[in-house]
């Protein structure tokens, strides 16, 4: 594993952030179809991934795990048992999935509530500012649990101030 903090080669994502939170299984649908999203922006390739366990709101890094691929994406939440599974035991760590150019980056979570009596999810999805009106549209559309919409900078200042939690 690799720290990464600030690191020139994986900075942190510029351009809009689009997140959501709720229930597990409707969140769950929104994860699906943001892997299906990610996957139709590469028609002719496939895309090299890397996986990342996302402590932003521990200590502001990302650590790097390994090399990864859309369909191991598709497999750590085929479904809401593999999404709880595949999210990190530690406290407000999420699954940060980028392309190795960084032109988008999704982050994840699972988790029993804080009266552990409800399943509940969050992710947010960061899309590179050339894309941004293309990315909003489809996914105003098509997600269910979108709450937000933020520039990248404020939704990063918000987690260090510890204003965003799951």
């Amino acid at each position: 594993m690799k720290r990464i903090e600030q690191n020139p080669y994986y900075p942190m994502p510029k351009g809009y952030v689009f997140g959501g939170s709720g229930d597990l299984n409707k969140v769950w649908s929104d994860l699906r179809f943001l892997a299906r999203h990610i996957q139709s922006l590469y028609p002719i390739r496939t895309p090299k991934l890397r996986l990342f366990h996302d402590w932003w709101e521990h200590d502001e890094l990302m650590i790097e795990e390994r090399d990864t691929s859309i369909h191991e994406l598709f497999q750590a939440i085929e479904t809401p048992r593999e999404l709880l599974e595949n999210t990190p035991d530690e406290s407000s760590v999420f699954l940060g999935y980028a392309d190795t150019e960084f032109p988008w980056y999704l982050r994840f979570r699972a988790d029993w509530n804080p009266d552990d009596t409800i399943l509940v999810a969050a992710y947010a999805f960061a899309a590179a500012p050339e894309s941004e009106e293309s990315t909003e549209k489809v996914l105003k559309e098509k997600l269910s649990c979108l709450d937000y919409k933020k520039t990248s900078t404020l939704f990063y200042n918000e987690i260090l101030d510890g204003l965003c939690t799951i």
